[in-house]
């Protein structure tokens, strides 16, 4: 997606970088138009680009925090980083509390 808006902003630079300025009214106003259907085109490719960019953002941390949890589970340590206090044994053994704090410390 990101390269097709390259591309669009390329194509369009390049459509008015050759455009001569109209010397008539209705010319402009026809140039104007495009100019607007252009720039509107742009603009939802921008809008899509940066939705579909936040999504991957949002998938990536939850697999992050997903394989946290994994790890931390698998090796029966949870690091607290504010206080620098580390569990160990099986994350069972503590109040949901503390490892929720801990997996929640270890996520950010």
């Amino acid at each position: 997606m990101l390269l097709q808006l390259d591309k669009l902003i390329e194509k369009t630079e390049r459509e008015y970088a050759g455009t001569e300025f109209p010397k008539e009214l209705t010319t402009a106003q026809l140039l104007l138009r495009e100019h607007e259907a252009s720039r509107n085109k742009i603009r939802n490719l921008i809008d899509t680009t940066a939705e579909e960019g936040e999504e991957i953002v949002i998938r990536v941390r939850q697999q992050v925090r997903s394989l946290n949890i994994i790890l931390a589970s698998s090796f029966g340590v949870c690091f607290f980083a504010s206080t620098g206090a580390c569990i160990r044994g099986r994350l069972n053994d503590y109040p949901e509390e503390v490892v929720f704090r801990c997996l929640k410390e270890f996520d950010e």
